[in-house]
């Protein structure tokens, strides 16, 4: 199998026309050669850092042929060499090129499912559920809504018991004013529950805004952005986040899941 070194110089042979029996750049100065080299390298050293390409399903194998013959076409003159790429892409100058295109995009392609596995992990994290229609759920929403119910219970009972407070006298005073005390630290236990809850459901709402998946798989992107997008919502109107929508837009939204959140 031909080193990187000899791929190299049949790609810039056929690249020159130069004719077989002879290198590359015979008849050039070395100085000529040594720039149109660098040139070339630091073509490709451009080509490797570019952004990500927009994802297909066609393959890594297609991908790089496409893209090989499009800089192939482009420098060489056109639809004619594109025609000759399309041709002779067996030759070692285009079998050459199609491999640094093939090798660029997997490394492109496995950093970026690193970066969507490890968001997804984050999300996961979080408590978030993804289903397999696309949908959300999240166990802090019942959490939440339990945590308030119990503490307005406790609230409207300590109340009641001041009200009793002021009509007692002696020990059932006392009594009373001894049940006022524990409710009163249970209510302050319940506030501080509720305070955590929704000082974790903060959390996941922030790691979700973050998450900004670009994967190279068309339907998994976009159904891991709806089934994120659907989570900000859920865990925003929880938390009174608007994000620049109109009340009437979130009450619009309540009443279609039912007026809940």
């Amino acid at each position: 199998m031909a080193s990187e070194l000899e791929r190299k110089e049949a790609f810039l042979k056929v690249w020159f026309d130069a004719p077989e029996n002879i290198h590359w750049a015979h008849g050039m100065s070395n100085g000529v050669e040594k720039d149109i080299s660098d040139t070339f390298d630091r073509a490709i050293a451009a080509w490797n850092t570019r952004p990500a390409p927009a994802a297909t399903d066609t393959g890594l194998v297609t991908v790089a042929e496409n893209l090989a013959r499009t800089i192939w076409g482009y420098f060489k003159g056109g639809p004619e060499a594109i025609a000759w790429f399309d041709n002779n892409k067996s030759l070692d100058g285009p079998t050459w090129l199609i491999e640094q295109c093939r090798s660029q995009a997997g490394d492109l392609l496995a950093a970026e499912r690193a970066k969507t596995e490890r968001w997804h992990k984050k999300a996961m994290d979080a408590g978030v559920i993804v289903h397999s229609d696309g949908t959300t759920s999240h166990p802090m929403r019942k959490e939440l809504d339990s945590l308030k119910a119990d503490n307005a219970a406790q609230a409207a009972r300590i109340k009641e018991l001041e009200a009793a407070l002021d009509h007692s006298e002696g020990d059932y005073w006392r009594f009373l004013h001894n049940q006022c005390l524990e409710l009163g630290q249970a209510h302050k236990a319940l506030e501080a529950k509720l305070a955590a809850a929704e000082q974790t459901a903060r959390a996941a709402h922030e790691t979700l805004i973050e998450i900004n998946p670009s994967n190279y798989n068309h339907d998994d992107v976009c159904q891991l952005n709806d089934a994120s997008v659907e989570a900000i919502f859920l865990l925003a109107d929880i938390l009174g986040e608007t994000h620049g929508k109109t009340k009437e837009w979130w009450d619009e939204r309540r009443a279609v899941l039912g007026g809940k959140p």
